[in-house]
Formats: C-alpha cells, sequence, structure tokens
C-alpha cells in the first residue's frame, strides 16, 4: 500500500528531475565545448611560442621534423611540386594547399574561415 502511495508523488517529480537530467546536461556540453575551445587556444599558443623560437634561432620549422623538399621533375608527371598552402587549421598550424583529400580538420567546415591571408 505504501508504494502505491507514493507513486503518484513520483509521477508528479518525473517532469521536474527530466527537466534537471537535461539542464544538468546542457551545462555538461557548454562546459565540454568551454574546454575544447581553451584546449585549442593552449595548442595555438604553444605552437605560436615554438614558431617564434625557431625563427629566433634561425630554423626552418620543416627541419624540425627532418622533412625534405618535394623533388619535381619538371616535365608535369612523377615529382610533386611545392604549392602554397592556402588553408591553416588555427589549433594545429596545420597547413592544406587545397589539392587531394581534404584534411579532417576542414572537412565538412567553411573553408573561409580557414584561408591564409596574402
Amino acid at each position: 500500500m505504501e508504494n502505491q502511495t507514493n507513486r503518484p508523488s513520483q509521477a508528479a517529480n518525473t517532469p521536474a528531475l527530466e527537466r534537471r537530467i537535461a539542464d544538468l546536461r546542457h551545462e555538461l556540453s557548454l562546459l565540454e565545448a568551454e574546454q575544447r575551445a581553451q584546449e585549442r587556444q593552449h595548442r595555438a599558443d604553444v605552437l605560436r611560442a615554438m614558431k617564434e623560437l625557431l625563427l629566433q634561432h634561425g630554423f626552418k620549422p620543416a627541419e624540425l621534423i627532418g622533412a625534405r623538399p618535394a623533388k619535381s621533375t619538371g616535365r608535369g608527371g612523377g615529382g610533386h611540386t611545392q604549392v602554397a598552402p592556402l588553408y591553416r587549421d588555427p589549433a594545429t598550424g596545420a597547413t592544406w594547399s587545397g589539392r587531394g583529400t581534404e584534411p579532417a580538420w576542414i572537412k565538412g567546415r567553411d573553408r573561409q574561415a580557414f584561408k591564409v591571408a596574402g
């Protein structure tokens, strides 16, 4: 009998509880978005500092990772020609020339937001 008496009050509390759960989920999503934004900003700050250090000491970013310049045969086949990047990921500094498969950081997004100035 006691259980039957509690059922109406539990049913009355259900919409309030559901609203509270929805509010908490919304708050969690906002906090997660803020955390992602702070992580992106931190990565951008670290990358900027690293680039400044490289330039101060006369290094090129490619030297840091041991990359070699692409070779071109000059005949339009076989070799790869270096193309200036058209897009840059502000979070990581990664670039894309707009040729070939688009990277995950730009896929499905407005490219104008990533356009390199100049």
